[in-house]
C-alpha cells in the first residue's frame, strides 16, 4: 500500500526534476505539502476517535452504520466550502495584480487537489479502520495510474505544476471514489443519519489537530519559510534531495498505518511497560533498516544526481547527510508517539510539538541567513530531536506509573 503511493510521489518528483524548471518542481512541492497539511489535520482531528468507537461497536453494525454516515455528512458539507473559499481568495488576488497567472493556476489547482485527497483520505481511513487493506490498495492502484499518466502529460504543458496538481486531483477523485464504492458494499453506513459526529470529536479533537498542524509547521512548513527566505528555487533543491529519503518514508509510514489500532489492541490486552517494550523493538528494526539504505544512497550519490536526477546543487552533499539524521529522527519519533496517541495524550503531545515547532522555526530562520539552504534543515533537526526526547520521557513516565497498577493486579 505505502510503496504504490511512496513510488507514485517518487516518480510525479523524477519528472518534474528531470523534466521542468526547479520553480515549477518548487511549486509543485508547495501544493503537496498543503495537501498532507489538510489531509493530515483531518486524519488527527477524526482517526482517533473513530477507532475507538467502531472498535467499542464492533458488536454493533446499526451504531457504526450511523456514525460513518454522520462523519461523512459533515465532511460533505465542509468540502466545497473550502475549495470555493481558496479559489475565490485567489481570483481576487489575481484581480488586484497580487497574484500573477501562473500562481493563480498553481492555488486554483492545488486547491481543487486538496479537497479532493480530503475525500479519498477519508475512505482511506475508514476502509483501514475496519481492516480492509486489500479494498484500499485498490483504489491506491487506480490513483496512482492516473496521477503518473498525468504527470507524463503535464510535463509537456506550459504550466506544469498546476497540471500536476490537476492530475492529482483527478486521480484523488476515482480512487477515492472506489474506495468509497467498497466501504459502502461490505457494510452501508446510514445517509440520513443525523449530523454532528466531526462536532462531537472537538474535545479530542481539537487537540490533536493543534498537534499535527504544529508539526506541519516544522516538517513540512519550512519550505513556505525558504521561499520567504531564500527562493522557490532553494525549495526545490531541499526537496529534490529529500526525495531520495522515500524508501524510509515508505517503510516507517507503512509500519504507522497500522501502529494506533495495533497498539490500541496491545493495551487493551498487556500493561503499558510491555506495550512500550514493543514499540522499542519495532522502532529500532525501523532505524536499522534506515541506516542500511543511507549507506547505500551515501555511496551511490554522485551517479543518482548526475544520471538520475540530472541536477547539480551546490549543498549536495551536506544536504543528503543532513536529510538521512532528520529521517532517522523522524523514523523514531513516528513509532514512539503511538503509545501517547493511544493514551490520549493530545495536549501534553501539542504542548510539545508547539516548543520543538517555535524551536525548528526560530533556528532554521537564523541558520538559512547564514548558511543558505542547509540552515533549514538544521532548524528541523533540531526540532525533531526535541520532540523524539520529549515523546520519549512522556512515554517513560506513563509506564513508570502504570507499573504499580499492573504489579497491585
Amino acid at each position: 500500500m505505502q510503496a504504490l503511493l511512496s513510488g507514485a510521489n517518487l516518480g510525479v518528483g523524477m519528472l518534474l526534476i528531470r523534466h521542468t524548471s526547479n520553480a515549477q518542481y518548487g511549486y509543485y512541492v508547495l501544493i503537496s505539502i498543503a495537501v498532507i497539511l489538510l489531509t493530515s489535520i483531518q486524519t488527527a482531528y477524526i482517526q482517533p476517535s473513530m477507532v475507538v468507537k467502531l472498535t467499542r461497536a464492533a458488536d454493533d453494525q446499526q451504531e457504526r452504520g450511523n456514525y460513518i454516515g454522520s462523519l461523512y455528512r459533515d465532511q460533505r458539507v465542509l468540502l466545497p466550502f473550502l475549495a470555493a473559499a481558496s479559489i475565490g481568495v485567489a481570483l481576487v488576488g489575481w484581480l488586484l495584480k497580487l497574484v500573477d497567472t501562473t500562481l493563480l493556476w498553481v492555488i486554483i489547482a492545488g486547491a481543487c487537489a486538496a479537497t479532493a485527497n480530503l475525500f479519498r483520505e477519508f475512505f482511506r481511513m475508514v476502509l483501514l479502520a475496519y481492516r480492509r487493506p486489500n479494498d484500499v490498495v485498490r483504489g491506491d492502484v487506480l490513483y496512482v495510474v492516473i496521477l503518473l499518466v498525468g504527470a507524463i502529460i503535464a510535463i509537456e504543458l506550459p504550466y506544469p505544476a498546476a497540471a500536476t496538481a490537476a492530475a492529482l486531483a483527478l486521480a484523488a477523485i476515482v480512487g477515492g471514489g472506489y474506495q468509497r464504492r467498497s466501504l459502502n458494499a461490505i457494510e452501508p453506513w446510514n445517509p440520513h443519519s443525523a449530523s454532528g459526529a466531526l462536532k462531537a470529536m472537538y474535545s479530542a479533537g481539537a487537540w490533536a489537530v493543534a498537534g499535527a498542524a504544529i508539526h506541519w509547521a516544522f516538517t513540512q512548513g519550512y519550505n513556505y519559510i525558504v521561499v520567504g527566505v531564500l527562493s522557490v528555487d532553494d525549495v526545490a533543491a531541499i526537496a529534490a534531495t529529500r526525495i531520495l529519503m522515500m524508501p524510509v518514508n515508505l517503510i516507517s509510514s507503512g509500519v504507522s498505518t497500522f501502529m494506533f489500532p495495533t497498539v490500541t489492541g496491545w493495551l487493551k490486552k498487556h500493561d503499558v511497560p510491555a506495550v512500550l517494550k514493543r514499540v522499542y523493538l519495532i522502532t529500532a528494526g525501523l532505524v536499522v533498516m534506515a541506516i542500511g539504505y543511507l549507506l547505500i544512497l551515501w555511496i551511490l550519490r554522485e551517479w543518482i544526481f548526475t544520471t538520475v536526477l540530472k541536477k547539480h546543487f551546490e549543498h549536495r552533499d551536506i544536504l543528503l547527510v543532513l536529510w538521512s539524521v532528520i529521517c532517522i529522527t523522524m523514523v523514531m519519533r513516528d513509532q514512539l508517539a503511538y503509545t501517547l496517541i493511544a493514551h490520549a495524550r493530545f495536549r501534553k503531545m501539542s504542548a510539545l510539538a508547539a516548543v520543538s515547532a517555535v524551536v525548528a522555526i526560530s533556528i532554521s530562520v537564523v541558520a538559512m541567513k547564514e548558511y543558505g539552504q542547509p540552515g533549514a534543515l538544521i532548524g528541523i533537526l533540531a526540532g525533531e530531536s526535541l520532540s523524539v526526547i520529549g515523546i520519549a520521557i512522556m512515554a517513560v513516565r506513563d509506564a513508570r506509573q502504570a507499573s504499580p497498577v499492573a504489579a497491585g493486579t
